[in-house]
């Protein structure tokens, strides 16, 4: 600002035409390069208290783990004092990245809890992983398809794990596989069971779905196996008359899984499909079981900030004891960026 003094005069006037701030934005520099980051930090601009300057952002590489030149991609307005600059992530001095040396402990029933104590920083979380959740041995064949061989891989896609595997164990021969109703009858009343006579197979087994006194429908129980010729399938009960249904003869029919391996990490079921040279048509699905109750992972919410060394691991709750790990900390010197003022008079 400018004052000017009347000749004569005692008063000082503001002469308001003189150095008035048109505008004022901020202009970002590295002014400190650090040292241990292993990405490009994110650059957090915080007005300071009471000042009404908003909008400045920019960006920083880092090479070699030392930061490189600052853009300042918005140099915003308004800012009447020089805002807070810090840096945010790139893996960051002073951040918890890891752990090694990790001892699984007993009895853990949940997630305990992780937190760390020591080591001049703040602000780590995280949690630990109990046992390891992999595919069940228990299928549940939903279709058993024709064409399978002994070996045919099933193939786990999906559900956040790895690892599994599964092989087909057995399979039968000449099964009846599907049913042709060529006539419904009438008169039934309740279901009835479904048999087959003949043909030089057994273990056949089903039974009707009725609809206004006919069968309109089946499911088979069991596909049976040995079925050299077409069999008589026999309806036993349900109170009507009539009905004649065919049955379809195949070979190749799954009737075994075997797992091999559980595979690790699943937090959903997978979908599983069978590689096969021949096969068709089969469809399954499995479970998930935890096995263990040690900690198997520790899973990092926030690294924290300015550990210069490395602290001590605290895990709580989670029913169990016993377990404990080494943090790995990024050890370095911190960069600094500076803002300073950009302004239009």
């Amino acid at each position: 600002m400018k004052y000017y003094k009347p000749n004569n005069s005692t008063l000082l006037y503001l002469n308001s035409s003189y150095n008035c701030v048109k505008s004022s934005s901020i202009t970002l520099t590295t002014t400190t390069a650090g040292t241990g980051y292993t990405g490009n930090p994110t650059i957090v601009v915080t007005p300071a208290q009471g000042d009404m300057g908003i909008g400045c952002s920019g960006t920083v590489t880092q090479t070699s783990g030392a930061l490189g030149t600052t853009t300042t991609v918005n140099g915003g307005s308004g800012y009447n004092t020089l805002p807070i600059v810090t840096l945010v992530g790139g893996g960051g001095p002073g951040v918890i990245t890891a752990y090694t040396a990790l001892v699984a402990g007993t009895g853990y029933t949940s997630q305990p809890t992780i937190t760390a104590s020591g080591g001049g920083g703040s602000g780590f979380s995280a949690k630990g992983i109990v046992g390891s959740i992999g595919i069940s041995s228990t299928f549940n064949l939903l279709l058993a398809g024709t064409g399978y061989a002994v070996n045919d891989a099933l193939v786990f896609t999906g559900g956040g794990g790895s690892g599994a595997a599964a092989k087909v164990s057995t399979v039968s021969a000449n099964c009846i596989i599907s049913l042709s109703i060529t006539s419904g009858g009438t008169n039934y009343t309740s279901v009835s069971s479904l048999t087959a006579s003949g043909g030089g197979g057994s273990g056949f087994s089903g039974y009707t779905i009725i609809d206004n006194g006919s069968i309109v429908g089946y499911s088979i129980t069991s596909v049976g196996s040995g079925y050299t010729s077409t069999p008589t399938i026999v309806i036993s009960n349900g109170g009507g008359t009539g009905a004649v249904i065919t049955p379809t003869i195949k070979s190749g029919v799954i009737s075994g899984i075997s797992l091999t391996t559980a595979g690790t990490g699943y937090t959903s079921i997978p979908t599983i499909t069978i590689t096969s040279t021949a096969g068709v048509g089969a469809s399954l699905t499995c479970s998930l079981v935890q096995s263990g109750t040690g900690i198997t992972d520790i899973t990092i919410i926030s690294g924290g900030s300015g550990y210069t060394s490395a602290p001590t691991f605290v895990f709580s709750g989670g029913g169990g004891s016993g377990a404990s790990a080494t943090p790995t900390v990024n050890v370095g010197n911190a960069g600094v960026i500076t803002p300073s003022f950009n302004r239009t008079y």
